[in-house]
């Protein structure tokens, strides 16, 4: 079999397991029942995936890297500030996570991800390093490292975990909408960043010491 063939096997056993995991769930679902609803042999499906765990950590870095050239898209032409650019790089991240049937495959694929994750070296790390490398590079295009109040390292950090906390909070409501994300996103990171740098910083706390000066 071609490369060709192999990939559009490997995108119909995917296809296969992701429409599964949303009807009967994860757990529920076996690897003869993949075989079966892609019709190929259960051993077809182990030559592509060793465990299902495998196959969780493919659909996921699959799912990622269609959603780079959004990413690079953000990248490419940034808003005015960076809160708004931020913003609009996790509202990318939603990708075509649209209708209800989508985000019950997502919660699904959430929980599996949650409950699978056990070393940084299991292939989840990877997926996830993937849009911590874009929020860093939305962040360095409005600062150097050295002008930032926190390490670069820890703003990364912060903006991926309520990226994450916006996106499980989306899958959980049915009656959000993309355009809803956009504008929490928006309020989210305006917070997050406004005392970011040392000179906002510096000029908090000049203006508190007058402040307390003046009591």
């Amino acid at each position: 079999m071609n490369e060709s063939k192999k990939d559009r096997r490997k995108a119909d056993l995917l296809d296969a397991a992701a429409e599964l995991f949303r009807t009967i769930g994860y757990e529920s679902t076996k690897m003869e029942d993949i075989a079966r609803a892609a019709d190929v042999s259960p051993k077809s499906v182990y030559n592509y995936f060793a465990t299902k765990q495998r196959l969780l950590i493919e659909f996921l870095q699959r799912d990622r890297t269609a959603l780079i050239p959004s990413y690079e898209a953000v990248l490419e032409v940034p808003s005015a500030t960076l809160a708004e650019t931020l913003a609009r790089l996790i509202h990318a991240d939603i990708g075509n996570v649209i209708t209800s049937a989508d985000k019950t495959l997502w919660r699904e694929v959430l929980a599996a991800e949650l409950r699978s994750h056990k070393s940084g070296s299991d292939g989840f790390a990877a997926n996830r390093s993937v849009f911590l490398r874009f929020i860093r590079r939305a962040i360095l295009k409005f600062h150097n490292a050295g002008d930032l109040a926190v390490p670069t390292s820890v703003a990364v950090e912060m903006v991926y975990a309520l990226s994450s906390y916006n996106f499980r909070e989306y899958c959980a409501n049915d009656t959000l909408t993309p355009g809803d994300m956009l504008k929490l996103a928006n309020v989210h990171m305006h917070h997050l960043v406004e005392n970011w740098t040392r000179a906002r910083q510096t000029g908090t706390g000049q203006s508190r010491k007058k402040a307390t000066r003046g009591l």
